[in-house]
Formats: structure tokens, C-alpha cells, sequence
């Protein structure tokens, strides 16, 4: 640093000499610090969390759970990065606390991330059951399960025709049901029933009606394929049974599935799996439907079925109807890369989000107090403080505005590389000195690294001289007038020049004379003639005046004295004097010349 002392409490106060003191800071060690943050995840999903974390020494950082998740699991960090998943069917809130070590020191404070789990609904289940049948129109009850404890609907398929031998199920209002045989005269007669909430839909189950002293199985010919509605939760994978019924043949492992209509608003899979029930009559295919993203509305699939051990061995076309139910999507933001810029520039950053169902709110947060950072329109700008070199965790954060406010986040880092500064000069402002007056000023300059740096002169006139931080010099005659003074100061690899205007104002010398010629011996009564130049070395264009002046009267007296040309003068002119001694008078006297300008 550079340090001099200036008076204070004067109209024109005077400034010291520079010192130079260096001033060595060794470097210790700073504690990393940690970023809390919020979270989102969809239930029954899974999540990788960036951490985040910031050392002013740039060390690398080890992240350490504190305080582990409530109602899910989490990973250990590797680098940076845990795994969440919630428990299984579970939706709120959850959290989990954790700190950073740099090889040295542990973060001061732990950081906390707070999770919330967005539901989803879960489909209900229904599973296989055999009802004994003692007589017509038969009472009985079915069961289903929905881990969100939400009310079911049952329905049966196919919807339209009874059961598969020619019953029927009526559906009593109280969650009973009441089966009535028809035409069936069989002992066994079957329907598939499946339950639903208001989103999605279980898989089929089989329900065997096992009717006392039925004797004879009714033939139906070709196989039927069973139109089903299916109801799938909007961006999730479902798996779909079509189902086939065969009364006179048993499916066999070569019975397949013909897909006649492709669903439009999503695709399937070709993987077809047969499932061969423990009812031969009975085969069920599944695939999986995987509905166009976001989409949520009506799809459907047409089908037809082939079993070989039938004569007739195809069916007709049958439908699945499919709703695609809409669920809230979590806003998204796509990776930023780490940046790095120089020592006082800006960073502009595009952040692209997206939110299928509403609109996104934008807040972000930095690590570092030196880093500004605003957003507008998805626009990011982080500015660093002046002269700033240093690294900060930058995080972004979109927030729904409605539906269940989720949020994401995405961080990334900002690295600031240092820039050489140059030194700045202090202002000068422009100066007066006069002539043959010591002129002084000290320089003063500022270097924001504390780099030592020199001061040299760019433009001044020789009287001056630059030593040091002190500019000095004592101007001349010759010097009088205004002259633009530039210096400029620099350190390693950078320097400023500041300049000012010098103006010397002229003092007034002394007119000059000289002699061309001394008036010497001369004999009595005997006149005698000498010259002389007056000098004005102002060069102003003063006019001048002469006096001559003999020291002994009687010998020469003034009347005696005459000067050619009479009048006035200026520098230059050559002056002509005669002496006309007494006459009869000798002896020795001094002659005085006298030359003033109008400024004395």
C-alpha cells in the first residue's frame, strides 16, 4: 500500500512524500458453506438431488448426511449427489440435513433440504374369487383394495352381454350383487370384474360362479374377444389385458392376439404375454400402453383373437376404451453448465423451463454475497462485485404458480477469473507556479491488488523532474506559459495516465544593461562618447528609460550629460551618451547608468 500525509485545516495544504509499505496476508483457511433448498418428487418415484456447497478456497468438497430422511431412503453422497425415494404410496413432506468438509475445516452450519412428495393416485386391486351358486338369482358381495382409501366402483366385462355361459350380474345399489343363471344350464358360469376410483382402474379379476347341478356346458362357436374400458393416469406406463374366451375349446399356448387399430394418442409394446388361466376357456394377453407425453384425454385399441383348437378359430373385433386422466406434471429445468467469466464481466444465461400445466414462478440464490444475480423473462444475469475474483453455486429454482406450487431446482457454478487491475491515478487538478519558484506536487495513485507500481512521466518540459512519486523543478523566463503535464502510473502489466495543464506566470526581471563602449580617459576640456544597449529579458514590450548619472558634479555635471536618440526605449536600442567635462576642471568621477522597465 501506498501511504502520505497531507495538512489538513490550510487553504492550501501540503501533501508528503509516498512510503510504500508491503503488507503480506497469509492465507487461512475458510470453512465451506452450505445451501438449503426445497425439493419436489412425484410419489412412488425417485429423485437424484445435487447438494449444494461452496468454498471461497476453492478446496473440494466432501458432503456427509446429518439428519436422514423420515419416510423414504437416501444414499450416501457420491460427489455431490443422493439418491431420494419416498416409501412406498407415501405423499407430504419429508427432509434431510447435511454439511460439507474441505480437508480442513466442516462447515459451520448444516443445510437442510425439504422434500415434498405430489401424490399420486395408486390403482385399486381385486383378485380371483369363486362364488358358489345354490340357486337362482343368488346374492353376493365382491371385495377390492385402494391404498389411498378412496371410494371404488365395480364393473364387470364384458359390459354388454352377461356373463360367459349367458347369466347376468346386477348390481344392487347396497355393494351387493345379485347373479341369475338365464339360459346357462352348465355348473360353472364366469364374468371379470375390476374396480375403480375417479383416476385409474385395477387389473381384471376372474369371478368363477359355481352353480349346483348344472350338467351341461353351452357351446358358442368361435371365440369372443371382450371389450374392456381402461382407465390409465396421464405420463405413466399401463399395462393392458386383453382378454379371450373360448366356451367349446381350451386356449392353447399358440392362441394369439391381432392388433386391428393402433391407439392414436399413445403407443404399445410388441411384447405380448399369454396368460393361460386356470379356467382353459379363459386367456388374457397383456402389453404395455404408454400414452403420448402430457396427453390426457380419450384413446383406443381394437383386437381380435385366434385359438387354433377352435374350428372357428377367430374372433370378432372388440375395444378397448381407454381414458387417459390428467395429473399435475412437475415443472422441469434443463442443465445449466458451469461458466466461467474474467474479473468484472457479466454472465447471461437463458434458463429453459417447463411446466405442462402451469405457469412457473423463477427464483434463484447464490452461494457467494459478491454475486448479484436477477432473472427476467428466463433471463439469468449474474454480475459480481467490482475487482471480484472467486467461485459461487448459483441455484435456480421454479415454483408452479397454482396447481400443488412444485418446484425443481437446478445449480450450477460460477467461476470468476481474476484480471490484472490497473493502478489509478488521482486526479490533478491544473496548477499555477511562478516563475523562478520551486515547483512540487507528489503524484498519488491506487492499486486495488496491492501490486507496487512506479510513476514515469508521458509529456513535460524539462525544468521538470519526476523522482519517485515527486514532480519538482524550478521554471526560468524562458519557461513562462501554460504546458499540459502527463504521467502516468503502472504495475506489472497495466498503467494509467492522468494529465493537467501547468501554467508558469512570469515575475518581473530586472532590465539588463550592456556596455558597448566605457567612457576611460579623457582630457581636460575634452568631450567624450560611450554606448550601451539596455535589456528588457521579459520580452514583454515594456518601454524602457535611461538616467545617467556622473557622481562628481563640478567635474561632470548632469547638464553635461547628453543622451542620443531623447525619449523613451525598448530592449534593444543602442543608446548613445556624451560627456562634456567643466571646462578647466580634471579629476576622476563614476558615471551611474539606470535602466527601468514600467513594471518597477
Amino acid at each position: 500500500m501506498v501511504v502520505q500525509a497531507v495538512e489538513t485545516g490550510v487553504e492550501d495544504p501540503l501533501v508528503s512524500n509516498q512510503v510504500i509499505i508491503s503488507v503480506e496476508v497469509f492465507s487461512e483457511n475458510d470453512a465451506p458453506v452450505v445451501t438449503s433448498f426445497d425439493w419436489s418428487i412425484i410419489e412412488d418415484g425417485s429423485t437424484e438431488i445435487l447438494l449444494q456447497g461452496y468454498d471461497a478456497d476453492g478446496h473440494e468438497l466432501t458432503f456427509s448426511i446429518d439428519e436422514d430422511v423420515e419416510n423414504g431412503s437416501l444414499t450416501s453422497p457420491v460427489g455431490n449427489t443422493v439418491t431420494y425415494t419416498p416409501s412406498e404410496n407415501y405423499s407430504g413432506s419429508d427432509s434431510f440435513s447435511y454439511y460439507a468438509y474441505d480437508g480442513i475445516a466442516y462447515s459451520s452450519d448444516t443445510a437442510v433440504v425439504s422434500l415434498t412428495v405430489i401424490p399420486v393416485n395408486d390403482p385399486p386391486t381385486v383378485s380371483d374369487t369363486s362364488i358358489v351358486i345354490a340357486e337362482n338369482d343368488s346374492s353376493f358381495t365382491l371385495g377390492a383394495d385402494d391404498v389411498d382409501d378412496v371410494d371404488l366402483t365395480i364393473s364387470f366385462v364384458p359390459m354388454d352381454s352377461g356373463t360367459f355361459f349367458g347369466g347376468s350380474v346386477e348390481d344392487n345399489g347396497d355393494g351387493s350383487f345379485t347373479y341369475s343363471m338365464g339360459t346357462n344350464a352348465s355348473d360353472q358360469d364366469f364374468i371379470l370384474y375390476k374396480a375403480t376410483d375417479e383416476i385409474s382402474e385395477s387389473s381384471l379379476g376372474l369371478i368363477t360362479f359355481n352353480i349346483s347341478g348344472g350338467t351341461m356346458f353351452a357351446g358358442r362357436g368361435a371365440p369372443l374377444a371382450l371389450t374392456d374400458e381402461v382407465d390409465v393416469t396421464e405420463d405413466i406406463v399401463k399395462t393392458i389385458s386383453f382378454v379371450g374366451f373360448d366356451a367349446d375349446n381350451a386356449f392353447s399356448e399358440d392362441a394369439f392376439i391381432t392388433i386391428t387399430q393402433q391407439p392414436s394418442n399413445g403407443t404399445i409394446d410388441d411384447e405380448f404375454v399369454l396368460i393361460v388361466d386356470s379356467v382353459d376357456e379363459l386367456a388374457q394377453w397383456t402389453l404395455t400402453y404408454t400414452p403420448d407425453p402430457d396427453f390426457s384425454g380419450a384413446d383406443e385399441i381394437k383386437f381380435t383373437i385366434n385359438n387354433p383348437s377352435n374350428p372357428e378359430s377367430e374372433s370378432g373385433e372388440a375395444t378397448i376404451s381407454i381414458t387417459v386422466n390428467a395429473v399435475n406434471d412437475l415443472p422441469t429445468i434443463s442443465a445449466i453448465e458451469d461458466a466461467t467469466i474474467y474479473e468484472d464481466e457479466s454472465l447471461t444465461l437463458i434458463v429453459d423451463v417447463t411446466d405442462a400445466d402451469n405457469e412457473l414462478i423463477l427464483s434463484h440464490v447464490s452461494s457467494d454475497a459478491n454475486f448479484v444475480t436477477s432473472i427476467e423473462n428466463s433471463i439469468l444475469l449474474v454480475t459480481p462485485n467490482p475487482n471480484y475474483s472467486g467461485t459461487a453455486t448459483i441455484t435456480v429454482t421454479a415454483t408452479e404458480d397454482g396447481g400443488e406450487n412444485a418446484q425443481t431446482s437446478e445449480s450450477f457454478n460460477v467461476v470468476v477469473t481474476s484480471v490484472n487491475d490497473s493502478p489509478q491515478m488521482t486526479t490533478i487538478d491544473d496548477q499555477i507556479t511562478l516563475e523562478d519558484e520551486i515547483f512540487s506536487i507528489i503524484l498519488s495513485a491506487n492499486d486495488v491488488e496491492g501490486d507496487e507500481f512506479t510513476f514515469s512521466e508521458l509529456s513535460m518540459p524539462a525544468w521538470l523532474n519526476l523522482d519517485g512519486a515527486t514532480l519538482s523543478g524550478t521554471p526560468l523566463n524562458e519557461d513562462v506559459g501554460g504546458q499540459t503535464i502527463s504521467v502516468f502510473v503502472s504495475d506489472a502489466s497495466a498503467s494509467d495516465t492522468v494529465s493537467f495543464m501547468l501554467t508558469v506566470e512570469n515575475v518581473n526581471d530586472v532590465p539588463e544593461i550592456d556596455v558597448l563602449s566605457y567612457p576611460g580617459t579623457v582630457d581636460e576640456d575634452t568631450e567624450k562618447t560611450f554606448q550601451f544597449i539596455p535589456q528588457d529579458i521579459d520580452l514583454d514590450n515594456n518601454t524602457l528609460s535611461v538616467t545617467v548619472t556622473s557622481l562628481d558634479m563640478n567635474l561632470v555635471s548632469s547638464d553635461s550629460i547628453i543622451i542620443e536618440p531623447t525619449g523613451t526605449f525598448v530592449s534593444g536600442d543602442t543608446i548613445t551618451v556624451t560627456l562634456k567635462p567643466t571646462l578647466d576642471q580634471f579629476g576622476t568621477t563614476s558615471i551611474i547608468l539606470e535602466v527601468m522597465d514600467d513594471d518597477l
